[in-house]
């Protein structure tokens, strides 16, 4: 059994792959993948292939992977500035840790599925900009 799922997502890596060599810059389209890889073999029925970075490549192109890790980078430096400002600030530091750690995981598990639908991780992305410590005003 884990045999025939590792060669099922060997498979679906494949496909996303050859999409990417057929579709270089734009891609197949995004949500496509699922179609294309049904030309590929009928045994393959999922509509992701298990790879976010792939996935969009496969479906977005150069083009689309280059927006995805621009925004990635740009989220990213505003995440460690986040850190380095909330440094000792008793209230604030531990969310932007607790963030910092889920989305490392998120990156890392980007890998190996595809969470580009999955709504938390995008709808937590504004509490960063939220959440730094505030100038003290003085009276």
């Amino acid at each position: 059994q884990a045999l025939a799922s590792l060669n099922y997502r060997k498979m679906l890596l494949a496909v996303g792959w050859n999409e990417f060599l057929e579709h270089p810059f734009l891609g197949t389209g995004f949500g496509n993948i699922g179609f294309e890889a049904k030309k590929y073999s009928s045994l393959l029925y999922q509509s992701s292939i298990e790879n976010t970075y792939l996935e969009i490549l496969a479906e977005m192109g150069i083009v689309g992977l280059t927006f995805y890790l621009g925004f990635v980078c740009v989220f990213a430096k505003v995440l460690l500035s986040g850190l380095r400002e909330s440094r000792g600030e008793p209230l604030v530091e531990p969310y932007y840790l607790a963030l910092a750690c889920g989305y490392c995981g998120l990156a890392v598990n980007g890998l190996f599925d595809t969470n580009l639908v999955d709504n938390l991780p995008w709808v937590l992305l504004p509490l960063l900009l939220h959440l730094r410590p505030d100038e003290t005003v003085e009276t």
